[in-house]
C-alpha cells in the first residue's frame, strides 16, 4: 500500500488526540536523547580510558546491540 501525505497526516493526527500515544514517544524520545545516547557516546571514551584496542570497543558495542534486540 502506497503512502500518500495525507495518510501520514492522519496518523500525525491520531497520535496527537492520544495522551497515551503522546506520553509514550516522549519518554522514548528523552530515553534516546538521555539514557541510550549517552551510553553510546560514553563507551569509547570508557575503553580508552582503559587502554582498550578497536575489537574491544567492538564487543562492548555488539553486546549492546545482541541485549536491546
Amino acid at each position: 500500500m502506497k503512502q500518500t501525505p495525507l495518510k501520514m497526516q492522519e496518523g500525525f493526527s491520531y497520535i496527537k488526540s492520544s495522551s497515551f500515544l503522546m506520553t509514550g514517544i516522549l519518554v522514548l524520545i528523552t530515553l534516546n536523547f538521555f539514557a541510550f545516547g549517552a551510553i553510546q557516546i560514553g563507551i569509547p571514551i570508557l575503553v580508552d580510558l582503559h587502554g582498550g584496542s578497536p575489537i574491544n570497543l567492538s564487543y562492548i558495542e555488539v553486546s549492546l546491540g545482541v541485549e536491546c534486540c
